[in-house]
């Protein structure tokens, strides 16, 4: 998943912490959250091209503190190859909590 990642995501808090690296075209093509988000970016930054790509992709990831790095990564999972292999009763909820 991560070959040409042009989105990352930091995931989770304090010491749990974990860089999550995405594709903002499927994540936006399967999500209004997603495109709204990147859309967002897109506009904001469209006076600082470089190299043909937005400053955006070099300002940094994109801070999700309030979800844990496993639920994330099932739902890029879900969103990238249609997999929920992993889920379980104990996950289910912070899976429920991630989609938010």
């Amino acid at each position: 998943m991560a070959t040409h990642a042009d989105a990352h995501f930091l995931v989770g808090q304090n010491d749990k912490k974990e860089l999550v690296p995405a594709h903002r075209n499927i994540l936006s093509a399967s999500s209004d959250i997603f495109e709204a988000m990147f859309q967002k970016e897109a506009t904001e930054n469209a006076n600082g091209t470089i190299g043909g790509e937005t400053s955006a992709e070099m300002d940094g990831p994109v801070l999700i503190p309030d979800v844990d790095a496993e639920p994330f990564k099932m739902m890029l999972c879900f969103i990238y190859w249609d997999d929920l292999s992993e889920l379980n009763r104990q996950n289910a909820v912070e899976l429920l909590y991630a989609r938010e």
